[in-house]
This record gives C-alpha cells, structure tokens and sequence, in this order.
C-alpha cells in the first residue's frame, strides 16, 4: 500500500516536469525540482486523506467529497502530462498551420485559428507565445490520428490512480459481515 501511495504522490511532479518540458528543456529540470520540493507535502496529504477514510464510520458525504476531489485533481494533472507528451506534435502541427494560414498558401488550417497567437509571438517571441500555440494546438488533437486515445489514457491513469487508492482503503475499513469488530 505504501508503494502505492508513494506513485501517487509522485503525479504532481510529472506534472511539473511534464509542464516544464512542453516549454522548454531547461524549464523541465525547474518544474522536477518544483515536484520534488511539493512531495513531501502531497505525500503527508495523501496519508491525512487515507487515514481520514481508513475510519469505519466516515460519512457517505465526505467519502464522495473525497472522490469528486480527487477526481478533479487527477484531471488537472493530466493535461500538463498530456501536453508533455504531444508538445512535439503539437508544435509540428502550430508550424505547418502557421505556414498554410501565410497569404502565399492556398490550404486552410482549419479552425480555431493560429493567428491569434501572432501578435503574441510578435511582441513576446516564440518561448513565451509557445503556450498561446499549445493551447489552440489542444484544440486541434482530433486531427493527430492517436492523440485521442493518449488523453483518454492519461486522464484514466490521473484520474484512476486516486480513485482506485480510495476505493481500496474503503473496502478494508468497511466491517466485515459476520466478523465482530
């Protein structure tokens, strides 16, 4: 169980280093050292959570508060997670849609539209625009043929990592038919 609870512990600072990594190399190394400064304190917030539903007699309203919650979080660490992995194909697909939107292109890109990081880039650069490029590059996953079931993955992972630690401690605290307490 220990075990457990260490790798689930260990998902925000993929998340972090998966962040860092959709924008650079070097932000990479900062958002593993963000996580691993974070550890400790999601680890000590997991076992306060595990030793909360350990009781026997939690109530239902708080053990599906404690679901909805970490549901939620498990998602929102997903997304930098997936954007690490698709950041390069991401960033194929922002460079060749840049290209087709150009006034000598007669393809379309589609919609929504790069353009509306143009300005971003003009003025910021590409680093600090490359966010603004990602987020309408998410937009457009429906058209890189694998993305679709790289999310699904990820978010089940995120999403089912917690569930699945909560579920198991509820079923061990639960009193057993026919077993006094």
């Amino acid at each position: 169980m220990s075990a457990f609870i260490m790798t689930l512990a260990a998902l925000p600072t993929l998340s972090t280093t998966a962040l860092g990594q959709a924008y650079s190399s070097a932000l990479s190394g900062f958002g593993l050292l963000v996580g691993l400064a974070i550890y400790p304190t999601v680890l000590r917030l997991i076992d306060r959570t595990v030793t909360e539903l350990g009781e026997p007699h939690v109530a239902r309203r708080d053990v599906v508060e404690h679901y909805l919650t970490w549901a939620a979080i498990g998602f929102a660490l997903s997304v930098p997670i997936t954007l690490g992995m698709l950041s390069n194909d991401l960033e194929a697909m922002a460079v060749s849609a840049v290209v087709a939107d150009s006034a000598d292109s007669f393809t379309e890109a589609g919609h929504p539209s790069y353009s509306v990081c143009s300005p971003l880039k003009l003025y910021l650069g590409y680093p600090l625009s490359k966010p603004c490029y990602n987020a309408v590059g998410y937009l457009h996953l429906w058209q890189i043929k694998p993305a679709l079931s790289i999310m699904i993955s990820l978010v089940g992972l995120c999403i089912g990592l917690p569930l699945q630690l909560l579920a198991q401690i509820r079923a061990s605290s639960q009193p057993k038919p026919g077993v006094p307490e």
